[in-house]
């Protein structure tokens, strides 16, 4: 599947995709929404997608078509049978004032805001929240901290920087190996350490 990660000021994604036939690293999992396109009267930032590819292509233009009637999508997805793709299927929609994770839990759609500082989705978002919660590390770190244990989150790592609504995309970043992700996970640790 995939990890995407959520700091407050960054969100970060891995670059890889993988089936039962095939594995790509070039997989682009971070959207900037060009449009103005609003959900729950915020304008939308940048929305995240995990799991299933065509999915994430009905879900994005659901967004672009109307961002409050959303939720409409799923009745879609249901019309026209994809119930078991769509559980294994979330977005990190990142908006001028909240983010929310959208996914479909249990026998529906769910939509729940983002009330901690930070979140993650996909198969390695329980290593990255905890990176995340734990240790304050960057969202491009608890992905790569992901990596070294979810072996569908990989390759490369895209980040997008939000700052005061601007966003800058930062070039791809590329960890290559499981010593060189801890060492930069416990220098994080120990700086954050000796700050405080």
């Amino acid at each position: 599947m995939t990890t995407i990660a959520y700091d407050g000021k960054m969100i970060a994604a891995d670059t890889r995709v993988s089936t039962t036939v095939e594995r790509r690293d070039n997989s682009n999992k971070i959207h900037v929404m060009k449009e103005e396109v609003f959900f729950r009267e915020q304008k939308i930032l940048v929305v995240g997608t995990s799991g299933n590819v065509r999915l994430s292509r009905y879900a994005l233009q659901a967004l672009k078509d109307d961002g409050d009637k959303f939720v409409d999508f799923y009745i879609k997805v249901s019309q026209r049978g994809l119930e078991n793709e769509a559980r294994t299927f979330s977005l990190l929609i990142v908006c001028t004032e909240n983010a929310f994770v959208f996914s479909y839990k249990g026998k529906g759609p769910k939509l729940e805001k983002i009330t901690k500082p930070y979140s993650a989705i996909g198969s390695g978002a329980p290593v990255a929240n905890f990176l995340l919660g734990q240790y304050n590390v960057p969202a491009d770190l608890a992905v790569a901290g992901a990596s070294t244990t979810d072996p569908a989150t990989g390759h490369l790592v895209q980040h997008i920087r939000m700052d005061s609504n601007t966003i800058t995309k930062a070039k791809d970043k590329h960890y290559p190996t499981r010593a060189g992700i801890a060492n930069k996970i416990r220098d994080h640790i120990v700086k954050a350490h000796d700050e405080s």
